[in-house]
Protein backbone atom coordinates (compact mmCIF):
# COMPACT_ATOMS: atom_id res chain seq x y z
CA UNK A 1 0.00 0.00 0.00
CA UNK A 2 1.01 3.36 -0.38
CA UNK A 3 1.58 5.46 2.92
CA UNK A 4 -0.20 8.56 3.47
CA UNK A 5 1.97 11.81 4.02
CA UNK A 6 0.92 14.24 6.59
CA UNK A 7 1.16 17.81 5.90
CA UNK A 8 4.33 18.29 8.03
CA UNK A 9 5.72 15.32 5.57
CA UNK A 10 5.64 12.85 8.41
CA UNK A 11 4.17 9.55 7.55
CA UNK A 12 0.54 8.94 9.06
CA UNK A 13 0.41 6.81 11.39
CA UNK A 14 -1.16 3.31 10.72
CA UNK A 15 -4.92 3.41 11.83
CA UNK A 16 -4.48 0.03 13.26
CA UNK A 17 -4.32 0.65 17.77
CA UNK A 18 -0.83 -0.99 19.16
CA UNK A 19 -1.98 -1.51 23.02
CA UNK A 20 -4.36 1.27 23.40
CA UNK A 21 -1.36 3.61 22.91
CA UNK A 22 -3.13 6.81 21.54
CA UNK A 23 -1.37 7.46 18.00
CA UNK A 24 0.47 10.90 18.99
CA UNK A 25 2.42 8.87 21.52
CA UNK A 26 3.17 6.71 18.36
CA UNK A 27 4.17 9.30 16.20
CA UNK A 28 6.06 11.01 18.89
CA UNK A 29 8.45 8.16 19.81
CA UNK A 30 8.93 7.16 15.67
CA UNK A 31 9.93 11.10 15.51
CA UNK A 32 12.29 11.01 18.47
CA UNK A 33 13.59 7.70 16.66
CA UNK A 34 14.46 9.94 13.10
CA UNK A 35 15.68 13.02 15.22
CA UNK A 36 18.21 10.28 17.18
CA UNK A 37 19.22 8.94 13.47
CA UNK A 38 19.78 13.13 12.23
CA UNK A 39 21.71 13.64 15.93
CA UNK A 40 23.91 10.64 14.99
CA UNK A 41 24.71 11.98 11.61
CA UNK A 42 25.43 15.45 13.27
CA UNK A 43 23.15 16.82 10.95
CA UNK A 44 21.55 19.40 13.61
CA UNK A 45 19.29 21.31 11.20
CA UNK A 46 17.15 18.62 10.08
CA UNK A 47 16.63 17.06 13.47
CA UNK A 48 15.71 20.23 14.90
CA UNK A 49 13.21 20.44 12.05
CA UNK A 50 11.72 17.23 12.72
CA UNK A 51 11.65 18.02 16.43
CA UNK A 52 9.83 21.69 15.69
CA UNK A 53 7.46 19.91 13.23
CA UNK A 54 5.69 18.33 16.19
CA UNK A 55 4.57 21.74 17.67
CA UNK A 56 5.47 19.99 20.95
CA UNK A 57 7.74 22.08 22.92
CA UNK A 58 8.80 18.70 25.29
CA UNK A 59 9.56 17.50 21.60
CA UNK A 60 11.98 20.56 21.11
CA UNK A 61 13.02 20.63 24.88
CA UNK A 62 13.80 16.67 24.66
CA UNK A 63 15.88 17.66 22.19
CA UNK A 64 17.62 20.09 23.71
CA UNK A 65 18.68 17.35 26.28
CA UNK A 66 20.47 15.33 23.68
CA UNK A 67 22.64 17.44 22.12
CA UNK A 68 26.02 19.92 23.01
CA UNK A 69 24.26 23.71 23.12
CA UNK A 70 27.75 24.71 22.79
CA UNK A 71 28.62 23.10 19.66
CA UNK A 72 25.18 23.43 18.27
CA UNK A 73 24.26 27.16 18.85
CA UNK A 74 27.64 28.48 20.36
CA UNK A 75 30.43 27.26 18.50
CA UNK A 76 31.40 30.02 15.98
CA UNK A 77 29.43 28.91 13.13
CA UNK A 78 26.07 27.82 14.59
CA UNK A 79 24.74 24.39 13.58
CA UNK A 80 21.35 25.82 13.37
CA UNK A 81 19.99 28.09 10.55
CA UNK A 82 18.48 31.57 11.81
CA UNK A 83 15.00 30.35 11.13
CA UNK A 84 15.08 27.33 12.94
CA UNK A 85 16.46 28.75 16.20
CA UNK A 86 14.05 31.65 16.19
CA UNK A 87 11.11 28.61 15.63
CA UNK A 88 12.92 26.92 18.20
CA UNK A 89 12.83 30.17 20.52
CA UNK A 90 9.31 30.11 20.46
CA UNK A 91 8.93 26.82 21.12
CA UNK A 92 11.33 27.03 24.13
CA UNK A 93 9.37 30.25 25.48
CA UNK A 94 6.20 28.96 24.80
CA UNK A 95 5.21 27.65 28.37
CA UNK A 96 6.73 28.26 31.67
CA UNK A 97 4.25 26.39 33.59
CA UNK A 98 5.11 24.88 37.17
CA UNK A 99 5.05 21.55 36.15
CA UNK A 100 7.78 21.99 33.56
CA UNK A 101 10.06 23.86 36.06
CA UNK A 102 12.77 21.04 36.16
CA UNK A 103 13.78 21.80 32.27
CA UNK A 104 13.71 25.51 33.11
CA UNK A 105 17.43 25.63 33.38
CA UNK A 106 17.73 24.24 30.26
CA UNK A 107 15.60 26.64 28.52
CA UNK A 108 16.92 29.33 29.56
CA UNK A 109 20.51 28.23 28.79
CA UNK A 110 19.29 27.54 25.20
CA UNK A 111 16.89 31.01 25.09
CA UNK A 112 19.86 33.07 25.93
CA UNK A 113 22.01 31.57 23.44
CA UNK A 114 19.64 31.32 21.02
CA UNK A 115 18.55 35.34 21.51
CA UNK A 116 23.06 36.18 21.64
CA UNK A 117 23.50 34.09 18.31
CA UNK A 118 20.30 35.37 16.10
CA UNK A 119 20.49 37.81 13.87
CA UNK A 120 17.50 40.10 14.13
CA UNK A 121 18.18 41.91 10.77
CA UNK A 122 18.72 38.89 8.72
CA UNK A 123 15.74 38.67 6.05
CA UNK A 124 14.82 35.12 6.45
CA UNK A 125 13.23 36.59 10.37
CA UNK A 126 13.34 39.93 10.35
CA UNK A 127 9.31 40.18 10.29
CA UNK A 128 9.10 37.51 12.87
CA UNK A 129 11.81 38.77 15.54
CA UNK A 130 9.60 40.95 16.80
CA UNK A 131 6.54 39.47 17.70
CA UNK A 132 8.36 35.78 18.73
CA UNK A 133 10.17 38.25 21.39
CA UNK A 134 7.37 40.21 22.22
CA UNK A 135 5.54 36.77 23.15
CA UNK A 136 8.92 35.41 25.36
CA UNK A 137 9.13 38.50 27.48
CA UNK A 138 5.14 38.29 28.00
CA UNK A 139 5.67 34.83 29.05
CA UNK A 140 8.97 35.45 31.31
CA UNK A 141 7.34 38.39 32.67
CA UNK A 142 4.77 36.40 34.02
CA UNK A 143 6.64 34.03 35.43
CA UNK A 144 9.23 35.91 37.38
CA UNK A 145 6.05 37.55 38.84
CA UNK A 146 5.48 34.30 40.02
CA UNK A 147 5.90 33.54 44.16
CA UNK A 148 8.89 31.63 45.02
CA UNK A 149 10.17 31.50 41.52
CA UNK A 150 13.61 29.64 40.77
CA UNK A 151 15.89 30.99 38.71
CA UNK A 152 14.66 34.73 38.53
CA UNK A 153 18.31 35.96 38.20
CA UNK A 154 18.65 33.79 35.09
CA UNK A 155 15.32 34.31 34.19
CA UNK A 156 15.83 38.02 34.00
CA UNK A 157 18.72 37.81 32.13
CA UNK A 158 17.26 36.55 29.54
CA UNK A 159 14.87 38.89 29.37
CA UNK A 160 17.25 41.74 28.91
CA UNK A 161 19.16 39.44 26.13
CA UNK A 162 15.80 39.06 24.90
CA UNK A 163 14.41 42.66 24.72
CA UNK A 164 17.19 43.84 22.97
CA UNK A 165 16.95 42.03 20.05
CA UNK A 166 13.47 42.65 20.28
CA UNK A 167 14.15 46.35 19.90
CA UNK A 168 16.33 46.20 16.72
Amino acid sequence: GVAKVTASGAAAAPTKKVKDEPPTMDKIEMLKGKIMEYLMAKDYERAFTHALSASNPDVAVWTCKKVDLSIVVESETPKLSQPIMLCLMQQLGAEFSPQKDGDMQLKLAWLQSIALTLDPNNDSIKTHVGSVCQHLVTNLQAKIAEPNVVLRREMQMVLQVVRGIGRS
